[in-house]
């Protein structure tokens, strides 16, 4: 694997600390044993915080419901939205959870658990389908894990954007057609690209 002076090299090489035999320590006790009186601070203080932390990185839900309620959009597409926030949409995840089917797999890519995030966002198709929107994506590079934390972007692109003229009424349906593209893709039913501007 190594070449024969290489080897000589690492074998030089000597850890530091000090040498014996090694043993288990539990940092969060004095004496580095492990009690459970020691493992219930850890869960309240070390756990627990790291977990409030990431929640408060995540939008509020009651802002993004009201938000989707009050779009001047087509009824349809609230209802639609709304069933997407509510983790309602009959996505091969849901399916498979709800014992109605089998296979989780996304129906186009075939890599990933067919989630709402993923069929909206996360899915090649649907990352295409974004960039040919021009539609920027998050500051961190790349759609997030949580669909909350996408749509929250997606529906707030004006106020990150303001001084770029951004169709604010083309989002919510362009999430519609990337839903209905799914199911004649799935389905079979005279099949069409999805392209963004169409809004049927």
């Amino acid at each position: 694997m190594f070449a024969p002076e290489t080897r000589e090299q690492i074998k030089k090489i000597h850890p530091a600390g000090r040498s014996g035999t090694d043993t288990y320590s539990w940092e969060y006790t004095k004496s580095g044993h492990y009690t459970v009186k020691s493992a219930y601070w850890v869960q309240v203080n070390v756990l627990d915080a790291k977990e409030k932390d990431s929640i408060v990185l995540q939008p509020s839900l009651d802002g993004i419901y009201q938000q989707v309620w009050s779009i001047e959009t087509s009824p349809k597409i609230r209802h639609f939205l709304w069933r997407c926030l509510s983790n309602a949409l009959p996505v091969a995840d849901n399916m498979v959870h709800r014992h109605i089917a089998k296979d989780k797999r996304c129906s186009r890519c075939g890599e990933e658990a067919e989630t709402v995030n993923h069929l909206l966002f996360l899915c090649p198709y649907a990352r295409l389908v974004w960039a040919m929107a021009n539609v920027h994506i998050p500051p961190a590079g790349r759609w997030s894990d949580s669909f909350f934390s996408n749509l929250y972007w997606v529906l707030n692109l004006k106020k990150e954007y303001p001084k770029e003229e951004i169709e604010e009424d083309l989002i919510p349906w362009l999430l519609w057609r990337l839903w209905k593209n799914r199911n004649e893709f799935l389905f079979r039913v005279e099949y069409t690209a999805c392209y963004c501007g169409e809004s049927t």
